[in-house]
């Protein structure tokens, strides 16, 4: 687990999530595992967050798009949970609480699923549970939200986008290692050995999620097995339905 990042700042005066007691702007300081992710811009085509519950994957994930949006004028980028039923109340709510505590003059079009930046960029909402509909468009960068519950056929049209060269290709995946389907052998699996020199990928535990009361973690190990503690709490990669648990490696970050 990494250490956390003791003197963490915000990547931007313009990303305050929400306001203190006291009516001050709360900005998001990221902890050392976010902050890894966000300094690796560029440097690798896919980055990865793998964490337990109440890590802090969507709100990095929400803050490094909106970072890419707002520093690339008419970029396109793609976010994609798995459903929009969840969409709305995770990704959707997080960019939401962001632009309310901003004052940012980001629009959000309920129809089209799209938030559009006053700089001519535009973040669209996708939906993995119909992989056909993420067809179309031409993206400089995306996320995929959850890949370990969404099908391979998610992946494979979400990359085939990842062809509009504004600011850097990339692509990041967020999520709960609850599950050890494609994103697992793609991540770790022997066959995608040639393409690991262009992943970054960091594996944290829910504590080290600072800004979560004690209770929480608490809660969580006095409820969950052995197997669901190790997924929803440790990040590392468990198959729930046949209880068989893998444990790939001892580091958190794999290059």
């Amino acid at each position: 687990i990494m250490p956390r990042h003791t003197k963490s700042k915000p990547l931007t005066a313009a990303l305050a999530i929400g306001e203190t007691e006291n009516g001050e702007p709360q900005y998001y300081r990221p902890e050392a595992h976010q902050w890894a992710l966000h300094k690796n811009r560029g440097a690798a085509f896919l980055r990865a967050l793998i964490m337990g519950y109440g890590g802090g994957k969507t709100l990095f994930g929400c803050a490094e798009l909106m970072q890419i949006a707002s520093t690339f004028p008419q970029c396109r980028i793609l976010d994609v949970s798995p459903s929009y039923q969840q969409a709305r109340r995770t990704t959707i709510e997080t960019y939401s609480r962001i632009i309310d505590a901003t004052g940012l003059p980001i629009r959000y079009n309920k129809m089209d699923h799209e938030f559009r930046f006053p700089n001519g960029s535009i973040i669209w909402i996708g939906s993995g549970d119909n992989p056909d509909s993420l067809k179309g468009p031409n993206i400089s960068h995306a996320r995929i939200d959850e890949p370990f519950i969404q099908s391979r056929a998610v992946y494979d049209q979400v990359i085939a986008r990842l062809r509009l060269k504004i600011g850097p290709l990339g692509l990041i995946l967020t999520g709960t290692p609850e599950s050890l389907n494609w994103g697992y052998d793609l991540l770790f699996g022997a066959a995608e050995n040639g393409n690991k020199k262009n992943h970054f990928i960091i594996q944290a535990a829910t504590t080290e999620n600072s800004h979560l009361p004690p209770e929480y973690i608490e809660t969580l190990r006095a409820n969950y097995d052995e197997r669901m503690i190790a997924a929803y709490l440790n990040g590392q990669f468990v198959q729930l339905d046949n209880k068989q648990a893998y444990y790939q490696f001892d580091s958190t970050i794999h290059c």
